[in-house]
């Protein structure tokens, strides 16, 4: 009877003992998370990464109106950590400093509405001026490159470098920036580039930047959210949100989920 009260005892000492490992990592993985970075309340300032997507979702992205559930923390952890081990390895290898990593950008686009862009690309290649921009996937199911919201990305990190080397006398007029999307599948890590076998080149000296009809989109998007932001102020709930659900796959999934929307910051 002792022994039996005293293994009881140990199977209890081992239940107060044993942690709970999906909220311990959902703990961490929230305390990493980079809250509030791409917050952007002045009506005009955007992060290209925002303007890939719907008017809707690039709004409720500048304005950090969107509350992540766990498991979307997660798998933005899991893309970050891609990116750190990426930029580990080339840092080691890089004996010519020769790639910048996390480049911080800010230009301000001529004959608009004040538009400024703001962020950091993930790659620059200052010898041979093409920047690089790393996403990860899944799985390779429904991979058919050129993802708009990318390229539209690429292209105005390609012309927010172009504008800061042209104003640091680091290249000329004539000079383009060149670039490419690499993407890691997260199973095996095998990599796929677009372009597959070049680069896109940028340079709006020899072609307007509105002339390139992703970043012209892009950049009237940001006005449209802009002037609304600046006549009509940030939203206090749901109803105020200006920008419906359209049929792209994040507002279906904003829909289908009922995601939670935050207000309180702004």
């Amino acid at each position: 009877m002792k022994a039996e009260v005293t293994k009881i005892e140990w199977k209890k000492s081992l239940e107060i003992k044993m942690i709970d490992w999906q909220n311990w990592l959902d703990e961490k993985v929230e305390n990493r998370s980079e809250k509030g970075s791409h917050i952007e309340k002045e009506p005009f300032t955007f992060h290209p990464s925002q303007l890939g997507y719907c008017k809707r979702q690039a709004y409720l992205s500048k304005l950090g109106i969107k509350k992540h559930d766990n498991k979307t923390l997660r798998i933005f952890e899991v893309g970050n950590l891609f990116h750190e081990y990426i930029q580990h390895l080339i840092k080691e290898s890089d004996n010519e400093n020769r790639f910048e990593i996390e480049k911080p950008l800010t230009t301000e686009v001529p004959s608009t509405n004040n538009i400024t862009l703001v962020g950091h690309c993930d790659l620059f290649d200052n010898k041979l001026n093409i920047v690089y921009d790393f996403k990860t996937r899944k799985n390779w199911n429904y991979f058919e490159p050129p993802e708009e919201r990318h390229m539209i990305q690429l292209h105005l990190y390609q012309y927010m470098l172009w504008r800061k080397l042209l104003n640091n006398d680091g290249i000329d007029k004539s000079d383009s920036i060149h670039g490419q999307v690499v993407y890691i599948c997260k199973s095996d890590m095998e990599i796929r580039q677009y372009p597959k076998n070049n680069l896109e080149s940028f340079n709006p000296q020899i072609k307007s930047l509105e002339s390139y009809d992703l970043a012209k989109s892009a950049l009237e998007k940001a006005n449209d959210i802009g002037l609304e932001i600046e006549e009509n102020g940030l939203p206090t709930c749901k109803s105020e949100i200006p920008f419906s659900h359209c049929e792209c796959w994040v507002c279906k999934q904003e829909k289908k989920n009922n995601e939670e929307l935050l207000f309180n910051h702004l």
